[in-house]
């Protein structure tokens, strides 16, 4: 018996000495958690069968770092800095190679837009109110529960009607699409950038959450607008193209197609090897396929006449599929995608109808107001636009009072002008509230990072409104 003891000892003396950690990754462990005491927390694990614990962060060891962040983060944080600077350059080539395709361009787009200006003060008015929302929606503390508690219905309509009028500001531009996109990332580039000096003002860790998650926090927005108008660029084309140049929608079919099926034969023969997040990007690309298919044989099979009902057809697609499933978090983006795609469909294919009902917005929309009230879900403190009901009525009435929004907005500007009249002193307001919400939109996570509370961050945010209030007056006059 007394040696079977001394075997089992040295066996065990044995498996420490090899599963023990070398000197020199202690010390490393207790420098990486002494770096970051005030922002983690550690956990004590035991190495083989050694009674000794060894405190180890959550975080892995990284065995590259540069400046106290690892090298990956760095090469993202330099990837987004360079994205506008490279646009910009790739938009001044393709500007010097097409500059009379462009002046040909503005001239035949002012000529079909003179008598549109109270349509864009609408769009402006519009645009600033939905990224005022935007701002008080992005982890904002002191509005958080007012949106998780879906006051004046926000969460129906703020992110879906942007979208509708980036769409439909996209459709009617006629800057071509790459200085459009090289405008946007330089946008997002600025904004990354001063998110990142922010939090290294503010000594947090701007690597963390994957990604470069946290420079990028506010900026994810404007990518992911430049990704829809990348996706509908050819779409625009399509919709410009006149009767005899209907033959050039095939190729673009064809592309949406092959999308369509490649994503629904992997769906049907997917396995184990496939998450749920996996088959849900799957679905929710072969939705947006679909809305793609739906407008592309729409233009190339129907007739001039009847492309008004393009429109209803990919109104339905929209809504329809999102009621009868749930896609939660990612579905949220494509369902983005597919309303900004419905907007240039809408303004350059009017739907059917839609001055008509464009006035009955007008004239009856107390009625509206009523049936959407009707129709919110109260006592519901969830973000319903991220994680829709499991429940389809409680789909249904979440998404037919986002459809009555995006169709509010869609039909109300093709109204009898006299129904909702812009004075010329709201226009000059309008464009100047839209051009600072861009501004705050841009700025607000660096100066709430920044700030030393909340409140003083709100502050300054509002504060930065004066100069723009100051251009008002001259841009009046």
């Amino acid at each position: 018996h007394h040696q079977q003891l001394q075997l089992q000892q040295r066996s065990q003396n044995t498996h420490f000495q090899k599963t023990r950690p070398s000197p020199r990754q202690v010390l490393k462990a207790v420098a990486k958690a002494h770096n970051t005491v005030e922002k983690g927390s550690f956990s004590v694990r035991l190495t083989g069968e050694s009674p000794h614990p060894v405190f180890i962060p959550d975080e892995p060891f990284t065995e590259r770092e540069f400046a106290g962040a690892p090298v990956w983060a760095w090469i993202a944080l330099m990837t987004n800095f360079a994205a506008g600077p490279v646009a910009s350059i790739l938009a001044m080539l393709q500007a010097l190679l097409s500059q009379k395709q462009q002046k040909d361009a503005l001239q035949e787009q002012l000529q079909q837009l003179g008598n549109h200006k109270p349509r864009f003060a609408y769009l402006d008015m519009w645009r600033f109110v939905c990224l005022v929302i935007l701002m008080m929606s992005d982890n904002n503390p002191m509005f958080e529960a007012h949106i998780r508690s879906n006051v004046l219905a926000v969460q129906h309509w703020h992110m879906p009607l942007l979208v509708f009028v980036s769409g439909t500001c996209f459709s009617l531009a006629s800057t071509c699409t790459t200085e459009i996109v090289a405008q946007l990332l330089r946008c997002f580039s600025l904004g990354t950038f001063i998110n990142w000096l922010a939090l290294m003002y503010a000594r947090v860790p701007w690597w963390l959450g994957g990604s470069a998650c946290g420079v990028t926090f506010s900026m994810r927005c404007v990518l992911g607008l430049t990704c829809c108008m990348v996706a509908g660029a050819p779409l625009k084309e399509l919709l410009k193209t006149t009767n005899q140049k209907r033959v050039s929608t095939g190729s673009y079919a064809i592309t949406t197609l092959l999308v369509f099926n490649s994503a629904w034969i992997m769906l049907l023969q997917r396995g184990d090897f496939m998450t749920e997040t996996q088959a849900q990007f799957l679905r929710v690309l072969a939705q947006a396929a679909v809305s793609l298919l739906i407008t592309t044989f729409g233009l190339h099979m129907l007739p001039r006449s009847s492309h008004g009902l393009i429109g209803w057809g990919l109104f339905a697609w929209i809504f329809v599929t999102r009621i009868a499933h749930p896609e939660p978090q990612l579905g949220l983006w494509f369902h983005l995608v597919e309303v900004f795609l419905f907007a240039m469909v809408a303004q350059h294919r009017p739907l059917r109808g839609q001055a008509v009902i464009g006035s009955y917005f007008c004239q009856w929309w107390p009625l509206g107001v009523l049936l959407i009230g009707t129709l919110l879900q109260p006592g519901v403190n969830l973000r319903q636009d991220l994680h829709p009901s499991q429940e389809i009525q409680g789909r249904a009435r979440f998404y037919v009072v986002e459809s009555i929004a995006v169709l509010a907005i869609a039909t109300v500007p093709w109204a009898n002008q006299d129904l909702f009249p812009v004075a010329g002193r709201i226009r000059g307001i309008a464009f100047v509230a839209s051009r600072w919400a861009s501004f705050a939109f841009i700025t607000s996570f660096a100066i709430r990072k920044a700030a030393p509370t909340a409140l003083w961050g709100s502050l300054v945010v509002v504060a930065s409104a004066i100069p723009f209030a100051t251009m008002t007056r001259r841009f009046h006059s």
